[in-house]
This record gives structure tokens, C-alpha cells and sequence, in this order.
């Protein structure tokens, strides 16, 4: 484990001093007296060095008067209590100190502006975010925590307690369900596809944990300035940016006909973006192309383009329009 002072020492070379003070801040209340003694770390461990004897003395004097109320008296039984109890502590320790570390690199790779507009966590977020980060012992909820809290220094407002939370209780099986969902999405929302059991699933789970909602989706065509005699043309609009152009045709005596048309979505909600935001981006572009088949009236589509960032066009591959079985006898 690299030393935590040599990191903050690098970062206070160079970051603002908002960015100094809220770091200072927080890794105070991570780390307490600990954070001023970079001697303590040696091999990626916590050395307990003064402390250590204090807190056998003191644990032992609290154990042997509870001892004495309960008439266990056994002295094998409080050195392994107090053992026990400093093992423990350590752990909750070494994992902060792992979230806090992981924060200092992630913050340190930021721009300068968003250095310049660091903030200090509001206390009632730090208490419930050191309770979580002290249970963080696998690298990947060491590397979330580390994520989430260099984003709300970064950003004070970024994660709710809820994210926190949720993040914290989260399992492996929901965690692959919602990254699952995330990568296939544009915008914050996915689209369903009913023919793809594994989606579904990792969809299902990701809504009942609290990350998704359903709603209705309806794809809204504008009518263009281009017809002739029988028909008109549309053109629908999917994304943001980028996004997805789809025209129409339609027979100008099925206009007045209301025929909806949408995608079975699901969207992110609040809390879900919040832990979404500390994904890898989704391939938008990809997620776009892949709508293709999902599209409403697929057999009205004459054209379609993806409308990139930069204004240029890409074209797309018009969806395939299944052949209508016969009726006619072999």
C-alpha cells in the first residue's frame, strides 16, 4: 500500500487549497490521529503502536469490571476477548484507510476546476459513509467507496444517504444485474427486449433492489415537409446526444389513424443514476443501433441515421421485416 502521506503530500504540492482542506477534513474523520502518523503504516497494515497498549488496558479494565458483575473472572477469556476486539478495530481501520487511499488517487486525477469547486461532506453523510467504508473489505466495495466519496467531495451532493446505503447493502447478484442494465442503456433509460431471458432477468432484479421503474415510453413523429400524392413522411427522434433519427412513411388516408407508438423502457431512477455514476460510461452509440429491431411499425421505416456528437451522420441498416407466413398448401 502506498503511504498514505506521500499521496497527501503529492496532492497538497499541487490542488487548491479547498481541495487540501476538505481532504484534510475528511481523512480526519476516516482515520482520526492515525492520519497524522504516517509511521503506522508499514506493508499495507496498521501498526497499533501506542495505542495498542492503551486499548489492551483499557479494554481489560472494562472487561475485568464486567467480568466481575457476571463472576467471570477467567484470564485466558479476556486476553482472547481483548484480542478479538483489537482485531476487529484494526480491520474497520485498515479498511477506511483503503477507501480514503482509493479517494486521494480518483480526486487527484480530476480537473483543476473540478479541484477548485471541492467541498466537505455534510456531517450527518459522513457519519453513515465511515460506518460503510469501515465494512469495505473486498477490493470492489473498496474501490466503490473510494469512488463515491472523491464524487461527493468533488461534487457535495452527488450521492444521497440512500445511494449509500443501498450501495452498501448491495449483493454481487444485484450489482452484475444493474451493470448489466446500465450498459445497454442511453440517456438513463434501456430499452426492454422481451426475447432476451437474461436481460429480463438482470432487469427484474435491478427494479426490485430499487434501481429501475417502468414507464410509458411513447415515441412522438414529427411530420416533415416532403410527401407526394399518397403519402406523407415523419421523422422520429430517439436520444439525446447522440441520437437516433428514424423516418416514416406513411398513406396520407391512414394518417388521422392514432396508432401509438412506443418502446417497453425502463428507466433509471434517482438513486440508481446516482450509482450509475460511477460506471463505465455505456457504448450510447451501440445501445442506439441495437433499437433497431425493437422499433415500432418496422415495415413504415424508409430511412435511418445515427446523429453523432459532432454533426455527422452514420447510417443505419433498416430493420428486417419477417416474411408473412402463407396459407397457401404445400
Amino acid at each position: 500500500m502506498v503511504e498514505l502521506g506521500s499521496i497527501l503530500a503529492g496532492i497538497k504540492a499541487n490542488a487548491p487549497i479547498v481541495l487540501q482542506t476538505a481532504l484534510r477534513v475528511v481523512g480526519v474523520r476516516l482515520l482520526g490521529k492515525m492520519l497524522e502518523f504516517p509511521e503506522v503504516w508499514i506493508d499495507g497494515k496498521i501498526q497499533v503502536i501506542r495505542d495498542k497498549i492503551a486499548a489492551r488496558t483499557i479494554i481489560s479494565q472494562a472487561l475485568a469490571s464486567e467480568a466481575a458483575k457476571v463472576a467471570i473472572g477467567n484470564a485466558k477469556f479476556l486476553e482472547a476477548a481483548v484480542d478479538i476486539v483489537l482485531s476487529d478495530y484494526s480491520d474497520k481501520i485498515l479498511n477506511r484507510a483503503a477507501v480514503y487511499q482509493g479517494a486521494l488517487q480518483v480526486v487527484g486525477e480530476a480537473s483543476s476546476d473540478d479541484q477548485a469547486a471541492a467541498q466537505i461532506p455534510d456531517d450527518d453523510w459522513m457519519n453513515a459513509f465511515v460506518r460503510y467504508a469501515e465494512d469495505a473489505s473486498s477490493d470492489r466495495m473498496r474501490e466503490t467507496f473510494s469512488r463515491i466519496l472523491a464524487g461527493e467531495i468533488l461534487v457535495k451532493g452527488t450521492f444521497s444517504r440512500t445511494a449509500v446505503r443501498l450501495m452498501y447493502e448491495m449483493t454481487p447478484e444485484v450489482a452484475e444485474a444493474v451493470l448489466t442494465v446500465w450498459n445497454r442503456s442511453f440517456d438513463g433509460v434501456a430499452a426492454r427486449n422481451f426475447e432476451d431471458n437474461d436481460f429480463e432477468k438482470a432487469i427484474l432484479i435491478s427494479r426490485e433492489a430499487g434501481f429501475l421503474y417502468t414507464e410509458p415510453f411513447t415515441l412522438e413523429d414529427k411530420r416533415i415537409e416532403e410527401s407526394d400524392d399518397d403519402h406523407v413522411y415523419s421523422v422520429m427522434k430517439i436520444g439525446e446526444n447522440p441520437c437516433l433519427h428514424v423516418k416514416y412513411k406513411k398513406e396520407k388516408n391512414e394518417i388521422d389513424i392514432i396508432i401509438p407508438s412506443y418502446l417497453n423502457i425502463e428507466t433509471f431512477t434517482k438513486v440508481g443514476k446516482e450509482i450509475a455514476s460511477i460506471l463505465p460510461l455505456p457504448d450510447v452509440l451501440a445501445n442506439l443501433r441495437s433499437l433497431v429491431d425493437l422499433l415500432p411499425h418496422k415495415e413504415a421505416i424508409t430511412q435511418m441515421h445515427v446523429l453523432h456528437s459532432d454533426g455527422t451522420k452514420e447510417a443505419v441498416e433498416l430493420p428486417t421485416i419477417p416474411l408473412a407466413k402463407s396459407s397457401t398448401p404445400v
